[in-house]
């Protein structure tokens, strides 16, 4: 498994790098800003999409991490992971919050 991290300050160039590389899957922490959100949802249909926080699911990606009652919870946005060809166990969506 080979993993690149990539700072990237502008959104068009962060989509040509990830289909230019062929990146396997794409992973947004917290705070990034909303053209960067715009560019990453246009492939979220594309490859499976991760997130640093569940509003970043909520608001399109695919699978993220969230806190409910103090505890960390799994997000999925059942739609979008499906699109972007991500496929979890009935087992992990049970333990998730699954947003249809």
């Amino acid at each position: 498994l080979e993993v690149e991290m990539y700072e990237f300050k502008d959104a068009s160039k962060l989509t040509n790098d990830v289909e230019s590389k062929k990146a396997g899957a794409l992973y947004l922490p917290e705070g990034v800003s909303a053209s960067t959100f715009d560019a990453v949802e246009t492939l979220a249909g594309k490859l499976p999409t991760f997130a640093g926080h569940a509003e970043l699911v909520e608001k399109g990606l695919a699978v993220g991490i969230g806190v409910e009652n103090g505890k960390p919870k799994i997000v999925v946005n059942l739609a979008v992971m499906r699109g972007g060809g991500l496929d979890l166990s009935s087992t992990v969506l049970k333990l998730a919050r699954v947003i249809k």
